[in-house]
Parts: structure tokens; sequence; C-alpha cells
């Protein structure tokens, strides 16, 4: 069952929340359950396999559905002075999220089992249950493509789906995903947690994984089984130091082909379809132990295919930065500063040419330095679609007041520009940085 959990500490972690209702959930006979904190939100969820010992749990430390906030339980709950209100929730449990706790059950049974029987043969079993736990899972297709909304509901826009299957390995700190095509090279994509911004599991019809990350990542081609056949022939007949000059077990590569190279630079959600609905429970348990994970969220969001490609897009764009009857005559700084908020992917093709009107107002009101200004602070703190904004917080209104307000706070007497700092102070060094993307 699951269970509602409000008026939770904004600072509050997953793993904090997990110890916090370690104790009274063992003194109502919970042993295993699972609690899950909604990013950015003062909300929680518990998922407990034992439904009459959560009972006996909200009976103890719960509060009625439409309780408010300043109700209080039999026995309430203060985390970092706030009150904890804890309900049943109208939703079911997913069955995945049951499957991977029922999996954590017979963990912690067999454990014990082999604790009590304290021979060395329990003591291998032990080490080889606790190894042989699953980081590799196959997967049917992988795409690439950002979020957007259908609505109020989040979407995955696919723009490149990959022709291959393969498998997708999870490890401490990082994630690779290995595509196989038959007969020829592996390709494979590289990338670390810390460039991962979040982690969406689908656990519906066609469970998915969703990884978000800051930028593109590491693209690998492995070398196939005939070009380690020819590595061996070459150290028979020229000896190894030869083979060693050909053989190359991965070489760094742009793209994963021609479709992926107009996407990879300014998309940056992958999104792997697994093969058997039950792996998404086995995912959840294996990164829910990991402290270096990023935050991960369990919904549903579908795929959606764009109606116009984004190919098609950056061109209409380029079209309208050139037209003279519509951006061709503005001053290239500004032409700049827009095109750049498509091509480092910051905002997609579509919202960037429903901005252009704005632009042009906020030019003729503010200038053109202030609506620079107004730009570049957009491309910093601007949100984007994503498991953790709201659809009206990245609507056309939203943005375009967002860049009016930002046109408002420039001051030309003290400009916030680094090289206007560095001119006026003797201590100040400019430090470039160059980032290179596919």
């Amino acid at each position: 069952m699951d269970i509602f959990v409000r008026n939770v500490p904004p600072q509050a972690t997953s793993k904090q929340l997990e110890r916090f209702f370690k104790a009274p959930l063992e003194e109502c006979g919970v042993k295993v359950f699972y609690v899950e904190k909604f990013e950015g939100k003062q909300l929680a969820k518990l998922t407990i396999l034992d439904i009459s010992a959560g009972r006996v749990f909200l009976e103890r430390f719960g509060v009625s559905q439409e309780s408010g906030l300043r109700v209080r339980a039999k026995r309430p709950l203060k985390l970092n002075g706030q009150y904890l209100q804890c309900s049943p929730s109208r939703n079911p449990s997913s069955g995945f999220s049951l499957k991977s706790l029922e999996l954590e059950a017979k963990q912690q049974q067999q454990q014990q089992q082999q604790q009590r029987a304290g021979t060395a043969g329990a003591s291998r079993d032990a080490k080889a249950t606790q190894n042989g736990k699953i980081t590799r899972f196959d997967i049917s297709c992988i795409q690439c493509g950002t979020w957007d909304y259908a609505g109020t509901e989040l979407v995955f826009i696919s723009h490149w789906r990959g022709p291959m299957r393969g498998s997708i390995t999870i490890g401490d700190r990082e994630v690779a995903i290995l595509l196989e095509v038959p007969g020829l090279d592996q390709k494979r994509i590289d990338f670390n947690f810390h460039s991962c911004e979040s982690i969406v599991i689908d656990p519906g019809m066609d469970p998915s994984l969703s990884f978000t990350v800051k930028f593109a990542p590491k693209f690998y081609q492995v070398s196939s089984i005939l070009d380690n056949l020819s590595v061996e022939a070459t150290a028979l007949v020229l000896g190894p130091a030869a083979a060693r000059t050909k053989s190359g077990k991965k070489s760094r590569i742009l793209s994963i082909d021609n479709a992926h190279a107009k996407v990879a630079s300014t998309c940056f959600v992958y999104r792997v379809e697994l093969t058997e609905k039950s792996m998404p429970g086995k995912v959840r348990s294996l990164i829910g132990n990991n402290p270096r994970q990023p935050p991960t969220v369990t919904m549903k969001a579908d795929t959606v295919h764009s109606l116009e490609t984004l190919g098609r897009s950056k061109e209409r764009l380029e079209t309208a930065l050139r037209d003279p009857r519509c951006f061709g005559g503005k001053d290239l700084k500004l032409r700049f500063q827009i095109d750049q908020l498509v091509r480092n992917g910051l905002q997609s093709p579509l919202r960037v040419l429903e901005l252009l009107p704005k632009i042009g107002q906020l030019e003729a009101k503010y200038g053109l330095n202030a609506t620079l200004y107004a730009l570049k602070e957009f491309s910093k703190h601007a949100p984007y679609p994503g498991p953790d904004t709201e659809a009206f917080e990245v609507s056309r209104q939203s943005n375009e007041q967002l860049l009016e307000q930002y046109a408002e706070r420039y001051n030309p007497l003290s400009p916030d520009n680094p090289y206007e700092l560095a001119k006026r102070h003797s201590h100040v060094t400019l430090v470039h940085r160059i980032v290179v993307t596919p």
C-alpha cells in the first residue's frame, strides 16, 4: 500500500526520510518499505508491502485524507521542527514497486537464514548473493530527445531512435549503454551520475528509463569480432607489437549515426526501453541504494514524436534571424544571443520562435544593451521542461514575463559584465572555459 506524506521539510532527502521512518515502521511490524521524496515539493510517498502493518502504522501515526495541516495524529511525527501528516494514498501501489519490495524482502530473509546457519558455506552463499546484484539490463531500443508538455502532462519528445538493441549497465558512478549491430562495430554511450540531472522510471506497458544529462555524453565505437580476428592474424604474421598498434578496444566518435549527429548537441534526454516489465523495480532498488544517485522520479511520461523535425525548426529560426523583415536588420550581438539559446540546447527552436516578437518589443522599449542582458540572464536562470518543472513555468507567458523582469533590472551605470569588471579592477582575471560538444 502507498502512504502519502505531507508537510515534509524542503531540505529533507529520501535517505533522511528512510532513516526517520525506520523506527516507527518497525514498531508496527513493517520491515520492508520504500520512500520517495517529490523533488521541489514538501511531499513524499511511502510504499509498504504488508498492508495490515501499514494500517497499524496509520492508526498510530496517521490522519485522514481530508485533514488540514493543523490536524495531529495520535502520535505525531516531527522532522526538523515540522509535523508530518501521513494519510492513505488515493491511488493504488504500482505493480513494479511491490515486486521490488518483494525481491528485497526475499533477499533479507536469505541473509537472515545464512546468518543463523553460521557456517562457511553460508558465508560463501551470502557473498555470492551480495556480489550477484543485477546491474546489467537488456534494452529493446534507445531514443534521444527533449522534455515537453501535452497540456499539463510531461511527455518525452523523440528526435532520434536507434535501430538497434543492446544493454544498459548501471554502476556506482556511471551508466554505460552498449548498442549492438550484428556483424558491425558496437556503439557505446557513457555518462556519469555527476552530469545527470534526473532519472525518470516509467513502469508503463513499455517500461523505460529516461536520463536527463547536463551536456552530451561520451560516444564510442567498440571493435567487432571481425576486428579482433584481424588483430590476432596480424599478431601471427607480424608479431605482437604490430598487433598492439592495430588493436583498439574503443575509440571516441561524435555520434551514433548520421541522424543522431543532427540532435546530439542539443537534445540531452536519453530514454531506453527495457525488455521486461519486472526490470523497473530492480533498477529502482539498485539506484535507490546509491548515495551518488541524481534525483529519481517514478512517473508515467508518454513518448511523442514531434510533428516538425528539429532540423526544420532550426531552419525556420535561422531564416527569421536572416530575414530583413524580421530580425535580419537587428544587431549581430542580439541575433547571436538568440541563436545561442538553441545552439546550446537551452531552449527549443519552437519556443525561441514564439519569443521573437517579445524580444523585438524589449529592444524597442529598453534598448539593445538591456535586451542583451535579459537574454544572458534568461539563458542562465530560465526553467526548462523536466520532471521537476510544472508546465506553466515554461509557458510562453511565463518566459515573456521573465525576459521583461530581466530587462527592467538592467542598470547601465553598473553593468553586470565581466569584461567591464576586468577593465576597472586590476585584481580581476578573466578565465575562459570552452565546452566542445558533438
